[in-house]
């Protein structure tokens, strides 16, 4: 089994490994660790497997199934066992890596070898303890250095995107910035016309207000003239009525009123012509308040696309707003992408720092456990001497305690003999008091 030079591990004793193992619920006995099963392996790793990764049996066995969906065939027990096997090797592989055990393989799980398997469960038992101590460590490690990460991808992500819209700006920018050149020279000239018609639109207003009085004043005369004519009329009439028929008198009357006619003929002649350049100037006027209307609607037009103008040069200004807001973000989220920079090359020092005082704390570990073991191995001998002497203590108290035994032995014999002797002489003495009270006449009183 290669091991990493950088990296050691203290090989465990058999005692030990069953210790570590009966600590985890795994019942060891030293007959199944001197022959290992495939069983007992996938048992021990997938122990270890669920102490350090989280990953059960019951986990492997759903992602199989899982794997398996879709696939039918006559071998699917084989099938479903060489995934799982394949599954067991290959997070088994990952912890013996983390466990500075690089040649993990299948064969050390189906047809596992003795001194192999003793080493490597060594190797694991060492790594969860080591885990075991230094887990709260890592884990706040681990969690703030995710966070770091995950706090710079997101203003990574963050900074990428306003780019993008950064650059979907300025090229929409860039892109308008022709059509706002057009516009900004259209409202130019727009903006000239509009003054120029605005000046036609208030000299034509100046004339039309002219030619309105002077219509005005036009109508009047031909109202009065109406009644002027109205009153001749009138006139005549009475005049005919009182005229006396005299033919030289109506000659002269005829006369004068032929010229009166004639005069009047000139009058309405001179109105007429009067009329036709007021109706001419009328229509002139009514063409030029056409003029004026189309002039007010291509203003009120342009007034609209000076609007449009406003608004595009609104949106215009908001955008550079925007713009120069989200250049604020993106040098925030860039600042603030340096500091987190910075917190994590922080958090990787102290990552290093925290390694290098488990190294020291594994050094000093190993060096209190190299004098453990020459303890170990001076307690080991000390115990052997003392195993002999303690032996050779109990072969003596072995000849000892025959000796007593026999000794016994002999007591109770010897102690019977003297008791059935005493049973003997006690009959006898009974008997010779008995005889000796007969033959002296006294009566004797047996005492039990």
């Amino acid at each position: 089994m290669e091991k990493d030079d950088a990296f050691w591990f203290p090989d465990l004793s058999d005692a030990e490994i069953m210790d570590a193992l009966d600590a985890w619920g795994i019942r060891v006995t030293p007959k199944l660790l001197a022959k290992p099963t495939e069983d007992f392996t996938k048992l021990v790793y997938g122990k270890c497997l669920e102490m350090v990764f989280g990953i059960t049996s019951e986990m492997l066995e759903e992602a199989v199934d899982a794997s398996l969906i879709g696939i039918h065939s006559e071998n699917m027990d084989s099938c479903r066992a060489g995934a799982l096997m394949t599954f067991i090797v290959y997070h088994m592989a990952r912890f013996a890596s983390a466990a500075k055990i690089s040649d993990f393989s299948s064969k050390d799980v189906a047809v596992p070898d003795t001194k192999r398997t003793r080493n490597i469960i060594s190797a694991f038992v060492n790594f969860v303890n080591f885990y075991e101590q230094n887990a709260p460590i890592a884990k706040d490690l681990q969690e703030r250095s995710g966070q770091f990460v995950q706090e710079r991808d997101r203003i990574i992500s963050e900074g990428d995107r306003i780019r993008s819209e950064l650059a979907s700006i300025e090229a929409k920018r860039a892109q308008d910035e022709p059509q706002m050149e057009v516009l900004r020279i259209e409202n130019q000239t727009l903006t000239a016309n509009v003054k120029v018609q605005q000046g036609y639109f208030d000299r034509s207003q100046t004339d039309m207000d002219k030619l309105k009085a002077e219509k005005a004043l036009h109508v009047q005369d031909k109202e009065s003239l109406y009644q002027d004519m109205s009153l001749v009329s009138d006139a005549l009439s009475r005049l005919r009525a009182r005229v006396v028929k005299s033919p030289e008198r109506i000659k002269r009357n005829i006369s004068l009123m032929g010229g009166s006619q004639a005069e009047e003929r000139r009058t309405l002649a001179s109105m007429e012509d009067k009329i036709r350049d007021l109706q001419a100037k009328a229509n002139a006027l009514l063409a030029i308040e056409k003029d004026i209307r189309d002039c007010v609607e291509q203003v009120l037009v342009l007034r609209k696309d000076i609007e449009t103008l406003d608004l595009n040069m609104h949106d215009l200004d908001e955008t550079k707003m925007a713009l120069d807001a989200r250049r604020n973000v993106r040098t925030e989220l860039e600042l603030r992408q340096e500091r987190a920079q910075r917190q994590f090359e922080y958090a990787v020092a102290s990552l290093e720092k925290v390694q290098r005082d488990i190294q020291e704390h594994r050094s000093s570990g190993q060096q209190q456990i190299e004098r453990l073991q020459r303890e170990y191995e001076h307690m080991a001998a000390a115990r052997h001497e003392n195993d002999q002497e303690v032996e050779e203590l109990r072969q003596k108290a072995k000849a000892v305690e025959l000796r007593a035994a026999e000794h016994l032995k002999q007591s109770n014999v010897t102690f019977n003999r003297l008791l059935a002797a005493y049973r003997q002489v006690r009959a006898q003495n009974e008997v010779y008091m008995e005889t000796l009270s007969n033959k002296l006449g006294i009566k004797k009183t047996s005492k039990r």
